[in-house]
This record gives structure tokens, C-alpha cells and sequence, in this order.
């Protein structure tokens, strides 16, 4: 009986995800072959997706209207700063969903909170 599971199991887990990255690297392989023709290029772009405090602070955008908005920009500026790299990737996670830099741009927008 548990050969019978383990036979399962592996064409399950292994053979039927095997056959299909087989059938898509037929496809993706001439296409990707064209964006990146040596690992060079893989690797230069993989550094370039790497997240520096330098690049992150050049993806915020903000239009502060008040001081306080103004102050807390500075505020976020400066905290992003001082986070290293690993504490920097989870910061770019929080704001984009991603570790690496996939994003444009990152909007920051003030909204103002009353209290009843």
C-alpha cells in the first residue's frame, strides 16, 4: 500500500509539474533567448531590480500642500535612510508588494484624519 502511495505521489508532485515546464520552455525559450542572449544580461538585470536606499528614494513621489506634510515626508526619507538591506526589501515589500524594484514610481499621498 505505500508504494502504491509513493508512486502516486511522485507522478502527482513530480512528473505531471515536470511535463509542464517541459511544454513552456518550448514555448518561452526563443523569447526569453531574445531578452537576455548571455547570463550577463541576467545578471545585470537582476542587479539593477536590487533594491538600494538610493534608487528607493528616487521612486517616491509625494506633493506635501502643508508643513506637516512636508515634515513627514522628510520623516520617511530619513527613516528609509537608515534601514539596511534586508530591513529596506521588507519596506519595498510593504509599499509595492515586491522585494525587488518592480515599480516605476511609488505615490505618496497625505490625507488628513479628523476625529469626531
Amino acid at each position: 500500500m505505500k508504494q502504491v502511495f509513493l508512486k502516486i505521489a511522485h507522478k502527482e508532485l513530480i512528473q505531471k509539474p515536470k511535463y509542464a515546464l517541459d511544454k513552456m520552455s518550448e514555448v518561452s525559450r526563443v523569447i526569453l533567448k531574445g531578452f537576455f542572449p548571455n547570463s550577463q544580461e541576467v545578471e545585470k538585470m537582476y542587479t539593477e531590480k536590487m533594491p538600494t536606499v538610493k534608487k528607493v528614494l528616487k521612486l517616491l513621489q509625494a506633493t506635501p500642500s502643508t508643513k506637516a506634510e512636508s515634515q513627514s515626508f522628510k520623516y520617511l526619507q530619513q527613516y528609509l535612510r537608515g534601514l539596511d538591506d534586508v530591513l529596506l526589501r521588507k519596506m519595498l515589500r510593504f509599499m509595492t508588494g515586491s522585494d525587488v524594484m518592480a515599480v516605476e514610481k511609488i505615490q505618496i499621498m497625505f490625507i488628513t484624519v479628523t476625529t469626531i
